[in-house]
C-alpha cells in the first residue's frame, strides 16, 4: 500500500504559516494583507511566496532584502508548523510507502517541505501548479498491484481523476478543523485498505 499526501493544510498548518507572514507584512506597512492574498490568489498563478511579497512591498525601499528576510522567517516557522498526528502517521507508514504531491511554486513547496523535516521521511515530492491528476495517476500505474490512498483537504484535487480507469485509488478528504478525529478516521482506513491488500 502507498499514500499521497497533500502538503499544506495537511502535513502543514498553512494558515498559522500565514499568519506570521501577514504579521511581517504589518510591520512593513502593509494594510489588508489578506485582501492583497486573495487578488494574488485570485491570478491563478501557482503560489509562490516570493512572488506575493514583491507584489506587495513594491513601495518598500529594498524590497529584495525585505523579501529575502520575510522568506527566511517563514521557513524558520515550518518546523514547528508540522502537523505532528499527520507526521506520525508518515513515519508509520514508512518513507518507501508515502509521496507527496503538492500544488504551488515549486521551489516554495520544495523549502518548506524541506525545512519542516517532513522531506527526509517521505519517497518523493512532487509539486504541480494546478492539478495532481497526472501525478497520482503516475503513481497509480507505478504500483499497480498496490492499493493507493490519496489524501488532501480539498475534494477539487479529486474531482478529475479517473476511478474507473485506476481501481487501485482510493480518496480521503481531510479536514483539519478536527485533526483528531481526522488522523483516527485516516489511520483506520489505512488498515482496511492495508487487509484489502493483503
Amino acid at each position: 500500500m502507498k499514500v499521497i499526501f497533500d502538503f499544506d493544510d495537511v502535513l502543514l498548518d498553512s494558515k498559522t504559516l500565514k499568519e506570521y507572514i501577514y504579521e511581517e507584512l504589518r510591520l512593513c506597512g502593509v494594510d489588508d494583507v489578506a485582501l492583497h492574498y486573495k487578488a494574488y490568489r485570485d491570478t491563478k498563478v501557482p503560489v509562490s511566496l516570493k512572488g506575493f511579497l514583491r507584489q506587495v512591498l513594491v513601495r518598500t525601499p529594498t524590497p529584495e532584502e525585505t523579501i529575502d528576510s520575510i522568506y527566511e522567517y517563514a521557513l524558520t516557522k515550518t518546523k514547528g508548523l508540522v502537523n505532528q498526528e499527520m507526521f506520525s502517521l508518515v513515519k508509520k507508514v514508512g518513507k518507501k510507502n508515502c509521496f507527496i504531491v503538492t500544488n504551488g511554486e515549486d521551489s516554495w513547496q520544495r523549502d518548506k517541505i524541506g525545512r519542516s523535516g517532513v522531506g527526509d521521511f517521505v519517497s518523493s515530492v512532487t509539486t504541480v501548479p494546478d492539478s495532481k491528476k497526472e501525478e497520482i495517476e503516475k503513481i497509480c500505474t507505478e504500483f499497480k498491484d498496490e492499493v493507493i490512498l490519496f489524501v488532501d483537504d480539498k475534494e477539487k484535487f479529486f474531482e478529475d481523476l479517473d476511478m474507473s480507469k485506476y481501481t487501485n485509488l482510493r480518496v480521503f478528504l481531510y479536514n483539519e478543523t478536527n485533526s483528531r478525529n481526522n488522523v483516527k478516521a485516516l489511520t483506520e482506513r489505512i488498515l482496511e485498505l492495508e487487509n484489502e491488500n493483503n
